[in-house]
């Protein structure tokens, strides 16, 4: 579980510094940044971002560690 949430906190780290890095503006309140976040996750264009190749495979990581983390059996915990 510990690598787990180590895992998903890499993750949104990446995640952030991506964002943050190709839309650098400053937002009225936290509601309009969290809006425009998801609809340029959807409908951005779909140019190549080098910041990919490292939150793309996190993310993957983060899943499988998730799923193992939550079936493993009791003693291993």
């Amino acid at each position: 579980m510990n690598k787990c949430m180590a895992s998903w906190l890499i993750t949104l780290i990446l995640s952030i510094m991506a964002f943050y890095n190709d839309h650098i503006n400053f937002y009225s309140d936290y509601f309009a940044m969290i809006r425009r976040y998801f609809f340029l996750l959807m409908f951005r264009n779909r140019r190549f971002r080098p910041m990919r190749l490292l939150y793309l495979p996190s993310f993957l990581i983060s899943m499988y560690l998730t799923l193992r983390a939550f079936t493993s059996p009791p003693k291993e915990d």
